[in-house]
């Protein structure tokens, strides 16, 4: 369990720093047209929020199968 939790929250640092330097780059306009910079940019914000609309989810999945593990003990 405290393995799987690990890994979520990498995995959630590396796509949200992912999307945050995909971003930085598009705007800063290193790239070398327009079209390559506001890819970057939509890339990035696409990534952090997926990574973060992904953790979110999976925390609540798994408050919510805690809370019904919880209430079958009470009742029981």
């Amino acid at each position: 369990m405290k393995k799987k939790v690990i890994q979520r929250v990498l995995l959630l640092i590396a796509f949200f720093y992912g999307g945050m330097h995909f971003t930085l780059i598009g705007l800063a306009a290193k790239l070398k047209t327009n079209t390559l910079n506001y890819l970057a940019i939509a890339l990035g914000i696409a990534l952090i929020l997926i990574s973060t609309g992904y953790f979110a989810f999976k925390c609540v999945l798994k408050y919510r199968s805690l809370t019904a593990k919880r209430r079958e003990k009470s009742e029981s």
